[in-house]
């Protein structure tokens, strides 16, 4: 715009008029900033609690495999205890199989005595 041909007063009425285009531009970006600040923080807070779930989850998933090896290792050591308890019933009867019933009776009661 070629400032020559105007007056002061038409120079200071444009530049008010330029002034208040821009503080409603300025008042609008900030509104808008605002709101996306705002988005910010609660996407922020919103990852933080993610955040800490997944860990308090990876805690809890550790603590669970523990356990689960825990447990795996009784069963095993009880899987060991039955094929033992099984070795030793299948050689009692094996052992009494040929006796008399009054035999295999008393061996038995022996047996489990002890």
């Amino acid at each position: 715009l070629e400032y020559k041909t105007l007056t002061v007063e038409q120079i200071i009425n444009q530049f008010q008029k330029e002034l208040e285009k821009d503080a409603i531009l300025y008042k609008e970006e900030a509104r808008r900033v605002t709101e996306y600040d705002a988005i910010l923080r609660d996407t922020q807070r919103d990852v933080q609690n993610l955040t800490e779930q997944t860990h308090r989850a990876i805690f809890q998933q550790q603590e669970v495999e523990k356990t689960l090896i825990g447990i795996d290792a009784l069963q095993e050591e009880l899987d060991r205890t039955i094929e033992g308890l099984e070795t030793n019933l299948d050689e009692v009867f094996s052992a009494t199989q040929n006796l008399p019933p009054a035999e295999a009776d008393r061996q038995r009661e022996q047996t489990y005595a002890t």
